[in-house]
């Protein structure tokens, strides 16, 4: 009998460890681990910064003169037989608006936390994206507003 009592308390105490090792690792996984399955970058995205900086953002001397992004968003939809992308990117363009500065759509294609925009409505543009959890950032050619370089939009789910 007291050989039975030791034999249920262990197998009762291994089913407690192997509960708590369990939801530890399930957890664990989702905790800072890039690799963790996520739930999917679908959704709608409001924009935080421009090139690291708060909103409104301004950039003089583009070739449409002063430009203020001032927002934008973002959708990400499941469409067959390709993911969709329907993007704007609201402000004013010297001293006019607000108004449309920047609208886009298309597809895209997802490889880990690397998203690759391809334009509809400009033939052969394509630029990429970066997901870390509910964060996108895109870097998208200056051209787009009438500048050089690159700017980085970093947006928000919501």
């Amino acid at each position: 009998m007291r050989l039975e009592g030791h034999l249920r308390r262990f197998r009762v105490g291994r089913s407690a460890i192997v509960a708590a090792i369990a939801t530890i690792a399930a957890f664990g996984s989702g905790c800072g681990d890039s690799t963790a399955p996520d739930q999917g970058e679908f959704g709608h995205y409001t924009l935080v910064t421009v090139n690291g900086q708060a909103l409104p953002y301004t950039m003089t001397n583009t070739a449409l003169g002063t430009v203020v992004i001032q927002n934008a968003s973002l959708d990400l939809t499941s469409r067959t037989p390709a993911p969709a992308y329907s993007a704007v990117v609201n402000g004013t363009v010297s001293g006019q608006g607000p108004l449309k500065i920047l609208s886009d759509s298309g597809t895209y294609a997802r490889t880990g936390g690397t998203l690759t925009f391809s334009s509809k409505a400009v033939t052969g543009l394509s630029y990429p994206g970066s997901l870390n959890g509910n964060t996108l950032s895109l870097s998208i050619p200056g051209l787009a507003v009438g500048t050089i370089g690159t700017i980085v939009l970093t947006m928000q789910r919501s």
